[in-house]
């Protein structure tokens, strides 16, 4: 009888266990033999909840089943995702590195291609210089025969007049008391002198045989010594030392001042009055709108005139013009040819 009320009672306690939760209690009684145990058959009620509890658990099993499959399924997903971007990275950098490469072998090839077009252009332009060159220095070689020739010419023409031999003739014709001895030095001193202070040698032979006759001793009524006449007040200013009736000295001294005429007033009749009245009454008339002139450098352009036609020339003015054209001409072409040299 106790028996039947603990089985009821053990029926009870399983009606009320939850689905979630199943209890197996062993019905082994204490001190009771295992064989002694008689097997019980189960109820339809505890069959039922056993039968609910492992649907219970099945379902629960699936829900975590499919929870895990869900998860995997996300993350395959996922790496599928990654795996397609890394894809498509590797496929991007290929594409630009293949664009990067061909870029290259066009741009080297380009190169390529420019550097023989600019080879073959400088090797025209360097011909082209060439024959340039060479034309321009055959011009060269002409200019500077022609330039030669041309310093030949003016050289002899301007010794042919200013020669040595020359001056001491036209000393004898302007003046027969003059000892050969005495008219060859002049003759030397004014080739000389003249030739420094670029001075027309025939002008000075001119001054000359006015102012003293091809005197060297030869003293004026004011005081003026020597060949060319010059004033005792030049010796201060000029540091003359030597005597004015010495040739070279009065020669040399002399051109100096009229050189000295020429470059102030720029006009060689002014420069004869100059070197005959001074400057000084020169200058006035000039200020006051009066020619200067007194009748001196008329007289000495006769003279030059009378030399003039010894060389050839019938025009005194011609003459200088001439001559002085010649000797700047003479110093333009010496300058080329060094120039043409170089």
């Amino acid at each position: 009888m106790e028996n039947q009320e603990s089985s009821s009672d053990e029926l009870h306690h399983m009606d009320e266990i939850t689905e979630d939760q199943v209890v197996v209690e062993p019905l082994i009684a204490t001190n009771t033999p295992l064989d002694a145990v008689e097997p019980q058959s189960p109820s339809s009620s505890s069959l039922e909840a056993e039968s609910s509890t492992s649907a219970h658990v099945q379902a629960a099993a699936k829900k975590s089943r499919q929870r895990d499959s869900k998860a995997i399924i996300a993350k395959a997903q996922g790496l599928k995702k990654d795996m397609r971007k890394g894809f498509y990275l590797l496929g991007g950098l290929q594409i630009a590195s293949f664009v990067l490469i061909g870029f290259m072998l066009f741009s080297m090839l380009q190169m390529q291609e420019n550097q023989q077009l600019n080879q073959q252009e400088m090797a025209v332009t360097l011909k082209q210089f060439r024959h340039e060159g060479m034309d321009m220095q055959n011009d060269l070689k002409a200019d500077l025969r022609q330039v030669n020739a041309s310093i030949t010419y003016f050289q002899q023409l301007l010794a042919s007049q200013h020669d040595e031999k020359n001056l001491f003739l036209k000393i004898l014709i302007l003046s027969n008391k003059v000892e050969p001895e005495l008219a060859k030095s002049i003759a030397r001193y004014v080739k000389y002198y003249a030739g420094i202070y670029k001075l027309d040698a025939d002008m000075v032979l001119a001054i000359m045989a006015y102012e003293s006759a091809f005197n060297p001793v030869a003293v004026s009524s004011v005081g003026a010594v020597g060949l060319m006449q010059i004033l005792p007040q030049w010796k201060p200013v000029l540091g003359i030392a030597d005597s004015l009736k010495n040739p070279e000295t009065a020669i040399k001294f002399g051109m100096q001042i009229f050189g000295m005429y020429l470059k102030m007033y720029g006009d060689t009749e002014l420069a004869l009055t100059a070197y005959n009245r001074g400057p000084g009454p020169v200058d006035v008339n000039l200020l006051r709108g009066k020619d200067p002139r007194n009748g001196y450098a008329a007289r000495v352009m006769k003279i030059y005139h009378q030399l003039s036609v010894l060389n050839g020339k019938q025009d005194p003015r011609v003459d200088i013009i001439a001559l002085a054209r010649a000797e700047a001409k003479l110093a333009k072409l010496e300058a080329a040819k060094m120039k043409l040299n170089k």
